[in-house]
Order: structure tokens, then C-alpha cells, then sequence
């Protein structure tokens, strides 16, 4: 991404706790559309402020978000999932002109976002625990708790499918979320946080544009985030995964995807909590 001295920084902000809010420390980088080299917008140039702010309201929001019932998450994606039906065309044009894909390919993408969500939200209904026999006078049974607030790293070749797909698991199973999209393509996760501001209770999303190596690293070495995800190039992925090792003691838990061979590698930091009870 290029940087313009002559970009409006009062044109760029991230997405805290359910409305717009300017970066920490300032600053701001141009859009660039790839076709016509035209600068499209000005992204927030998010650090190590705003990825604190927005796990600050991400953990505010997460005991009333993970306390409601799993019909109650079902109806608000389905809600979320509608709300895209509505904007899709715009949602792909921005992507275009961000990206500089056909119109039919970004297209494809959002329908493709709404698939995996209207997925999971059908999936939602087979969360479930398990009961263990043990002895004749007891009960042992095993519930599955959300981790908390998790974050998730988005590449720039499918920004909106990504952005949106990648957040509906960890919503509809009652996390909440930070979201860092690529500095090359932040506009439609910022546009999707705001089409959606009314549905999603403010701090479930949070949105941190800005570069990897500033806002990225310091979504990845936050003490509080519980679960990462990221998809992307090997090199950044392998930083990932060195920069996680050392946040075992927290429970971080990173699992990355990486390009070109689709392989994904899990590194299991969590202490996995089942938790055990008897009565």
C-alpha cells in the first residue's frame, strides 16, 4: 500500500466498540484501486492503542454476548445474514474497486460469505457436550465454553468473503471478535461492521485496519486474546507462529492457514478446560 502524504486522516478510523473512533496515534494510509491507480479511501493506520481499545470493548461486550441463549446468536446472524443480502452489490463493488477483481468474482464472494454463515447457523443447533458413564449414583458430563475474545487476521485476495465468513463460527459459539484486515483491502470489513452496527451489539465486532507488521503484531501478542486465526502468506504465518510460542503460558491458541497449498497448521497452546462435573 502506498502511503500519501496527502491523505485525510478525519476520513479513516477503526471500528471499536460498535462505532467509528480515530486511531490512537493517528494517521492514515490511501486505497489505491489497483485498475485505475485511483485513491479510493484512507484506512486508519491501527497500532497498538487501538487493537488494546478494541480488546477492551470485546471483553466488556463478551459476558452478556456469550451469556444468551444459542437461539438468540442464531436469529442475530441470520439478521447479519440478511442485512448483506440487502447490500451485496455494493459490498462486491467495494471490493472491486479495492481489490481490482471482476465484479462476477466478488460477486460469488458474498455469496459465498452468506453460504458459510447461513451454514453455521444451521451447524449451531449441534453444539453440544457429552455425558461419560462413570458409577451408577453419578452424573459426568462435558460442556463447551467460547474461548473469550479471539482475533482473527484476513489476507487481501477475497477481503469481504473472508471478513465475513471467518467471523460467523466464533460469534454464533459466543465469542467476541477483533478483526484485522489487509492493509491492501480494509474497506468492506469496515463497511460490513457499519451496515451491521445495529444488529451486533456494540464490541461483538471490532475492526483494526493498519499494516501487519504494527496493528497485525500487536493483535498477535496481545496478552488477552484467547484464540488467532489467520490466513495468509507462509512467511507471515511462520512469524505468527514464533510470535505465539512464547504467549503459551496465556493460553493463546494460534491456528494458521496459510497460501498456495491450502495447508493448515494448529498450534494447540490452549490448556483445554472441559469442564468435568459430577453430581
Amino acid at each position: 500500500m502506498t502511503i500519501l502524504p496527502g491523505v485525510d486522516e478525519a476520513d479513516a478510523y477503526v471500528w471499536v466498540g460498535g462505532r467509528r473512533c480515530a486511531p490512537v496515534a493517528g494517521g492514515a494510509f490511501a486505497s489505491i484501486c489497483p485498475a485505475t491507480q485511483e485513491v479510493i479511501g484512507s484506512v486508519a493506520r491501527g497500532g497498538v492503542g487501538d487493537v488494546d481499545a478494541a480488546y477492551r470493548a470485546a471483553s466488556e461486550a463478551f459476558p452478556s454476548w456469550s451469556r444468551r441463549p444459542i437461539t438468540d446468536r442464531i436469529e442475530v446472524l441470520n439478521a447479519f445474514a440478511d442485512r448483506i443480502v440487502a447490500h451485496g452489490a455494493e459490498l462486491a463493488a467495494i471490493d472491486v474497486a479495492d481489490n481490482g477483481s471482476p465484479i462476477s468474482e466478488m460477486t460469488n464472494d458474498v455469496n459465498l460469505a452468506l453460504a458459510w454463515i447461513r451454514y453455521f447457523t444451521g451447524a449451531a443447533y449441534q453444539l453440544r457436550g457429552e455425558t461419560i458413564p462413570t458409577v451408577a449414583d453419578r452424573l459426568t458430563y462435558t460442556t463447551h465454553e467460547p474461548y473469550g475474545v479471539v482475533g482473527r487476521i484476513i489476507p487481501f485476495n477475497h477481503p469481504f468473503m473472508f471478513a465475513a465468513s471467518k467471523i460467523a463460527a466464533p460469534l454464533i459459539t459466543g465469542n467476541t471478535i477483533v478483526l484485522k484486515p489487509s492493509e491492501h483491502t480494509s474497506l468492506s470489513a469496515l463497511r460490513l461492521a457499519e451496515l451491521t452496527a445495529d444488529i451486533l451489539p456494540a464490541g461483538v465486532l471490532n475492526v483494526v485496519t493498519g499494516f501487519g507488521t504494527e496493528a497485525g503484531d500487536a493483535l498477535v501478542r496481545h496478552p488477552g486474546i484467547r484464540r488467532l486465526a489467520f490466513i495468509g502468506h507462509a512467511s507471515t504465518g511462520r512469524r505468527i507462529q514464533a510470535a505465539a510460542r512464547p504467549c503459551a503460558a496465556t493460553g493463546v491458541g494460534a491456528l494458521v492457514r496459510l497460501d498456495g497449498d491450502h495447508i493448515e497448521f494448529r498450534r494447540r497452546l490452549l490448556r483445554l478446560r472441559p469442564e468435568a462435573r459430577s453430581r
